[in-house]
């Protein structure tokens, strides 16, 4: 065994899977003896806290247990029978600030031991948001060593090749968050039911000028002119008139980007009374254009924005909120899958379910990122240009 100092992966990871391995590979037989953290703390030449992590994080996977003055055994092969959840970076989920991925893991792995099915999340120290992505080796181990009834996955952009391998080797595999027509059953993003029930929103309160923040980043001309026709369907089909000039393409995930299509929006001469925003960190710049033009709010433009339910930003009571219900689809993963594991017919295409927000809600977490602007790239694009530009 050996670790590299110099990688971007934690060592404490590095022992995780590297002993992970010896095990799945059955180079470490069912309740042999692992060497003691400080002695295997000496010979990787790390500090006996990072041993110990490694250790406790591979005892609550159900790879090793330990016997009070005895040491610590691996554990026998029934561990190999699990439903695995794989997450796209294993490093982003220790690191990252946002709860969504925990808060996802947590209503996965309750629902799963609720049901009696051993759960495992497998590292997989791969970026999967460029396709295709190639099946990293850890994983490749695990699915030819081990035994998953089935994978569900979160957030594999461009892994093809790692589904059509489990649709191979006979895994279901539940994808969130994934397009891919290769999963068993896909859960996704149900923006259109957001858009409708916000567009209700605003035909309840008699306002029929609409505008439409949407998140245009990494769009071609092609999908970024769908998108504007399926936009300007779903205002017709609520009864009110799309102006193309409302229907604004924010180039950039960040707050500054929506401070700026905001300011755009306002310095019009003919200003839309109602503004629907399609991405929670927008709606944030969205805040600050408000907050710097001291705006009457709701008096002067009645606002909704989407989230997750765990979104960033602290909205004010008077905004509306329309969330994707992540504890509801961590359960919805897990359901679907156990069917498929009992032999009933499933929906192989789900959308995420939505709720709505009160003003009693607020966020765990703020975000604190810098907001920057990239490449000359425009902040944002209206409607109209998109239509002139075709």
């Amino acid at each position: 065994m050996q670790v590299d100092s110099a990688s971007p992966i934690p060592v404490y990871l590095q022992i995780e899977q590297l002993l992970e391995q010896l095990i799945l590979k059955q180079q470490l037989s069912a309740h042999e003896l692992l060497p003691g953290v400080s002695v295997l703390a000496k010979q990787l030449k790390v500090a006996p806290l990072t041993v110990q992590k490694a250790f406790r994080r591979l005892q609550a996977r159900g790879l090793i247990y330990s016997i009070a003055g005895k040491g610590t055994f691996v554990a026998d092969d029934s561990h190999l029978q699990f439903a695995g959840i794989l997450v796209h970076n294993q490093y982003l989920l220790d690191t990252s600030q946002s709860p969504t991925l925990p808060l996802l893991l947590q209503s996965i792995t309750d629902h799963l031991a609720s049901l009696r099915i051993p759960a495992r999340i497998l590292t997989d120290m791969y970026p999967r948001f460029q396709a295709p992505a190639p099946i990293s080796p850890d994983v490749m181990s695990i699915l030819e060593n081990g035994r998953p009834q089935g994978l569900i996955l979160m957030g594999h952009y461009g892994s093809d090749p790692l589904f059509e391998l489990a649709r191979q080797r006979g895994i279901p595999t539940i994808g969130l968050g994934v397009n891919s027509p290769n999963v068993t059953v896909r859960l996704r993003f149900n923006r259109d039911g957001l858009l409708r029930a916000s567009l209700r929103h605003m035909r309840d309160r008699k306002i029929k000028d609409i505008a439409i923040f949407w998140l245009d980043q990494d769009n071609g001309p092609t999908e970024r002119l769908d998108t504007i026709r399926q936009l300007e369907q779903l205002i017709t089909e609520a009864g009110l008139q799309p102006n193309p000039d409302w229907i604004i393409g924010v180039q950039q995930t960040t707050d500054w980007a929506g401070y700026h299509a905001f300011n755009h929006l306002w310095s019009l001469k003919n200003r839309p009374h109602g503004l629907i925003v399609l991405d929670d960190v927008i709606g944030r710049g969205v805040h600050m254009g408000i907050l710097a033009r001291q705006l009457r709010v709701p008096d002067d433009l009645v606002i909704a924005v989407f989230s997750n339910e765990d979104s960033p930003i602290h909205f004010p009571e008077y905004w509306q909120q329309g969330c994707n219900n992540l504890r509801q689809c961590g359960k919805i993963a897990v359901e679907s899958l156990n069917d498929i594991l009992s032999g009933r017919p499933v929906e192989p295409d789900i959308r995420f379910p939505f709720i709505w927000r009160g003003p009693d809600h607020r966020s765990p977490w703020k975000l604190t990122t810098n907001a920057t602007v990239g490449d000359g790239m425009p902040m944002f694009r209206t409607g109209r240009q998109v239509l002139e530009m075709v």
